[in-house]
């Protein structure tokens, strides 16, 4: 496994809190890339983080067909979490999804 990737991991581990609110399963752990699965509140889907060159990523969002390339590490998480879970109301939407639960 590359230490991109282990590096990916320990991030994930260390930004719990948001990560969690993804909804996050079925993770799989590949030599260069990191698959997983979201439930969130605009993307529901595989995303695959694939390693690039100079810690650099590559994100997949599967069920969209949408790629988004040259992600930096200290980038990775706030980027994820704006195109899968952060809406522009999310408190409110987050109220709201916690009543009906």
């Amino acid at each position: 496994m590359k230490k991109s990737i282990k590096n990916l991991i320990v991030l994930f581990l260390e930004k719990e809190e948001i990560v969690s609110s993804w909804g996050l399963s079925n993770i799989r752990i590949l030599d260069n890339e990191l698959i997983f699965y979201v439930n969130a509140f605009k993307y529901t889907g595989d995303i695959s983080i694939v390693s690039k060159e100079n810690d650099l990523f590559m994100v997949k969002m599967r069920a969209t067909s949408t790629e988004y390339e040259d992600i930096q590490t200290s980038q990775i998480i706030d980027f994820i979490d704006t195109h899968i879970e952060k809406t522009d109301d999310y408190l409110i939407d987050l109220a709201t999804w916690l009543q009906k639960q």
